[in-house]
């Protein structure tokens, strides 16, 4: 078993308490966000953690960014492979 973690902050938060994914364009940032996870998933060994952080940053412009970390504990890539 691996452990697993989400953090999400910064997004801006709707009145029912719901993150405003509006401001996102939803689908390809929740394929990148579970590509990531899937291959940290992969890697990490049994009793290892893994651990997403998603912060979207707004702009005073009409659009943000979100920045996504993976922190996890697997083999990582090879020096030859990089």
């Amino acid at each position: 078993e691996v452990n697993t973690s989400l953090e999400i902050s910064g997004f801006p938060i709707d009145q029912n308490n719901k993150v405003d994914y509006t401001v996102t364009r939803q689908t390809k940032t929740a394929e990148v966000i579970l590509n990531l996870y899937s291959n940290a998933l992969k890697f990490t060994p049994k009793g290892g953690s893994v651990k997403i952080i998603c912060t979207y940053e707004p702009y005073e412009s009409a659009h943000g960014s979100i920045l996504i970390k993976v922190r996890d504990t697997g083999v990582g890539i090879k020096d030859q492979d990089k």
